[in-house]
C-alpha cells in the first residue's frame, strides 16, 4: 500500500480529521512562544486557578505545564471568526467543559485553519494535562463513547459524543485510555464529569480536549458517518465571547447555574 493512501486511511480513522504537518508546526510555534518571558506586546498572563505556573510548554512525562499566557497567533491565523452569527453568549446553553474556577488555553480556534477548517473550522483544542477532568457542557444522552486507545496513539480517538434536547450533539475528543468515564445511553447533566482528558488520535503530539458541536451524530469514523459538520458555539460561563472563543487566548470557567439545557 503506497505510504499516502496509509496516511489517507489513518485520518478517515480518527474522528478529528487533521493536516497533521501543518498542525504539528503550529503546535512546535505555540510551544516555542510560550517558553518565552512572555514580555511582548499584547501578552496577558493569566494562570489557572491554584496555579503558579505561566508556561504552556511541556513538563519532562509528557504533559502539558499548566498555566495560560494569551498571545498573538500568526498573521494568517484570525483570533476571532468575525465572519460567522454566533449565539448569543450570555444565553448560551453551554458551558465550559473543564472544572469551575480553572483556565485553559485555547490552542486552535474558529476558522483557524490548519485542522479547523472546513468541516471542523467551529471546534475548540483547549490545551490541557492528560488526565485532567471533563465536564459535560451541556445535559444530554450518551450516545457514542469509545475508550481502548493508548496516549501517543494516532491509529485511534477515545471519545465521547452527547445528543442534546434539540438534537444537536457534543464531541468531547483525545481522552486518555480508559479515560471514558460514562456509557452509550446514561443521562447526562450539565457539569457532570463525563471523562479525562488526554493525547489519542490526531493531536500533533500536543496533549488537548477537542470540543465540538454538531447538528447530529454522524461524524466522521463513528459507525453512523454522515455530513454534519461543526456549528458555532459560545459558552455562558467565561467573560463575553459574542464571535466565540479566541485562538491562542484563555478562558476561566466560573460557576453557573447548571441544567439550564
Amino acid at each position: 500500500m503506497e505510504l499516502g493512501e496509509k496516511f489517507s486511511r489513518l485520518l478517515k480513522q480518527d474522528p478529528i480529521i487533521k493536516d497533521v504537518s501543518i498542525y504539528l508546526l503550529l503546535t512546535a510555534f505555540v510551544l516555542l512562544c510560550a517558553c518565552t518571558s512572555g514580555s511582548e506586546t499584547n501578552s496577558i498572563v493569566i494562570p489557572p486557578s491554584g496555579e503558579n505556573s505561566t508556561e504552556n510548554g511541556n513538563n519532562n512525562n509528557g504533559n502539558v505545564v499548566q498555566g495560560c499566557i494569551e498571545r498573538t497567533p500568526p498573521t494568517e491565523v484570525p483570533v476571532f471568526d468575525t465572519g460567522t452569527t454566533f449565539p448569543e453568549w450570555s444565553s448560551s446553553e453551554y458551558v465550559l467543559p473543564y472544572a469551575i474556577g480553572s483556565t485553559f488555553f485555547v490552542n486552535q480556534g474558529n476558522n483557524s485553519g490548519f485542522g479547523h477548517s472546513g468541516f471542523w473550522k467551529y471546534g475548540y483544542d483547549f490545551t490541557m494535562n492528560i488526565g485532567t477532568e471533563i465536564f459535560a457542557a451541556r445535559a444530554g444522552v450518551v450516545v457514542h463513547a469509545n475508550d481502548g486507545t493508548a496516549d501517543g496513539n494516532p491509529n485511534g480517538t477515545n471519545l465521547i459524543t452527547i445528543q442534546h434536547s434539540d438534537g444537536t450533539v457534543a464531541l468531547y475528543s483525545h481522552l486518555t485510555n480508559n479515560g471514558v468515564l460514562v456509557q452509550v445511553g446514561d443521562s447526562i447533566k450539565q457539569g457532570s464529569l463525563i471523562g479525562l482528558s488526554g493525547n489519542t488520535g490526531n493531536t500533533g503530539g500536543l496533549p488537548h480536549l477537542h470540543f465540538s458541536v454538531h447538528p447530529c451524530s454522524g461524524l466522521p469514523g463513528l459507525p453512523n458517518e454522515t455530513n454534519c459538520p461543526t456549528s458555532p458555539v459560545t459558552f455562558n460561563n467565561t467573560e463575553a465571547n459574542p464571535s466565540g472563543l479566541g485562538t491562542w487566548q484563555c478562558y476561566t470557567a466560573l460557576a453557573f447555574e447548571k441544567d439550564r439545557s
